[in-house]
């Protein structure tokens, strides 16, 4: 049985090689050893980078995801 395709993921700089089809906040957080206080940034190609939502999933496509951290903000 053959293995299933490594997608590459760069979690601040880092780079993961994961057997995943997507990754959740928590499997992300684990693999960079990540504060769960932090948010988490996709970063988007050709567009604007966004903080993930607490229960969004990462799909993890042919193309290398990064993705970043950074403390909380909190305005107001």
């Amino acid at each position: 049985m053959s293995e299933p395709p490594k997608r590459t993921v760069v979690i601040n700089g880092r780079i993961f090689e994961v057997a995943l089809p997507e990754l959740s906040q928590l499997q992300i957080r684990t693999l960079a050893n990540l504060s769960p206080d932090d948010d988490l940034i996709l970063e988007v190609s050709g567009g604007a980078d966004r903080v993930l939502a607490p229960d969004e999933r990462v799909e993890l496509s042919s193309d290398v995801i990064h993705i970043f951290s950074r403390p909380q903000t909190s305005f107001g």
